[in-house]
């Protein structure tokens, strides 16, 4: 009898010992299902963000951008160094029971200006609203990928109006596009990855100056590719992304004290690297950090010789879901 106890208590513990194991196992899908996205979107990635239905988003982000740039012609040396400090506002609405979600977006900027020629330098100031940006996008759900796609319109409330001695100058960039783009993201072992490409067809754009100056610009189209890695944390996201963009020639037609001529500019090359990552501060805000580098391939443009064409763009934001 004392040892059929003894055997019963050994089976008994066993039992137990197997059932704790059955009831730790979720324990790793949970890890993992923690590292998946949250804030109410449907996206794997943040890069690719899309909202949830019925979730709205608002997104305000100030942040620098500094661009420096030295170029050579037959008759002189120029440099240009333009400062930039923006604020960008996006508002996002999932549309219930769909897989499409609308975005709005603008900016307000201040912009400053250096320009020398040989010994000489000027300054110039450009500030205020931005284009207005109108988005629609839908998303195509896998269990470990997804497809995104879409457009955006683009809007400029009036001309585009260059600085000069006595006049500012404003953030429009007097004309309109529109772009649309395919995204695709896939989860990896670590977070997610994805590929990006868009084309933006651009309108007549017209900017003024002083009485008898005007320029009106025609082409220039972008043609777009990226991609993008993702590590996510918990609460986090870390990414790195690069973005290649062909812009193709563009046709001017310049009024320079009232008399007309018609130039042609040359296709460009850019390069733009970023990293950039997310940090929940609770179930419905986060912030944003990103830092970008573009730099422009082309090394010689309408007969210019181009030494150096850098920018670097600092931002931080902040997302708060509703």
């Amino acid at each position: 009898m004392k040892n059929f106890l003894i055997v019963l208590t050994f089976v008994s513990v066993a039992a137990l010992a197997a059932q704790a194991q059955t009831e730790a196992a979720p324990v790793e899908v949970l890890s993992t299902e923690l590292a998946q996205p949250s804030l109410g979107q449907r996206s794997i990635s943040e890069k690719l963000f899309f909202i949830d239905q019925n979730t709205s988003r608002l997104q305000i982000t100030p942040g620098v951008v500094t661009t420096k740039s030295t170029y050579k012609s037959r008759a002189a040396t120029f440099s240009r160094e333009t400062t930039t400090q923006i604020f960008n506002f996006a508002f996002e609405k999932g549309i219930s029971e769909s897989e499409i979600a609308l975005g709005f977006s603008t900016s307000f900027a201040n912009n400053k200006v250096e320009q020398k020629r040989n010994k000489t330098t000027n300054e110039f100031k450009n500030s205020g609203l931005g284009d207005i940006q109108l988005e629609i996008k839908g998303i195509s759900e896998n269990s470990k990928s997804n497809l995104i796609y879409g457009g955006a319109l683009t809007l400029s409330p009036g001309n585009a109006e260059y600085a000069y001695r006595t006049q500012d100058g404003n953030m429009y960039s007097g004309g309109t596009s529109f772009k649309p783009f395919l995204n695709y993201e896939s989860e990896t072992s670590i977070g997610s990855a994805g590929l990006m490409a868009s084309y933006q067809f651009w309108g007549q754009r017209k900017t003024v100056g002083r009485p008898g100056d005007d320029e009106i610009k025609s082409g220039g189209n972008v043609l777009a590719f990226g991609a993008f890695t993702e590590y996510a944390l918990t609460s986090t996201r870390l990414g790195l992304a690069a973005n290649y963009e062909m812009t193709a020639s563009t046709d001017y037609e310049i009024t320079e004290d009232f008399e007309k001529f018609e130039s042609d500019g040359d296709a460009t090359q850019n390069l733009t690297l970023s990293a950039y990552g997310r940090f929940d501060l609770s179930k419905t805000s986060s912030i944003k950090p990103e830092i970008s580098y573009d730099q422009l391939l082309s090394k010689n443009i309408n007969g210019v010789d181009i030494d150096k064409n850098e920018s670097i763009d600092t931002s931080i934001a902040l997302a708060v879901n509703f």
